[in-house]
């Protein structure tokens, strides 16, 4: 989470500084900071998929191991049951 907002900033910041520095008219001003502001909304889209891709692979991945697990308790538990009553058995 702190990288987004790191990244906020920095779009901020340099939204910032182009309007102190830039040599244009208001015109041209505005469309300058709009089409940086389209490139850089389409870098955090991108970094938006790229970190939901990671986060539904280890959701994935947890959710085959919990149950990969629960089989291994289901199969385990018949013969703890049957070693438990032959001993009270016998």
């Amino acid at each position: 989470m702190k990288y987004f907002s790191g990244f906020f900033m920095g779009v901020l910041v340099g939204v910032g500084l182009g309007f102190l520095f830039a040599p244009s008219s208001g015109e041209e001003l505005r469309a300058q900071i709009q089409q940086e502001a389209q490139i850089e909304l389409k870098k955090l889209e991108a970094e938006w998929q790229r970190r939901l891709q990671q986060v539904q692979k280890s959701i994935e991945e947890t959710r085959n191991e919990v149950k990969s697990m629960g089989q291994k308790a289901e199969e385990a538990e018949p013969a703890e049951g049957t070693e438990a009553a032959e001993e009270t058995e016998g």
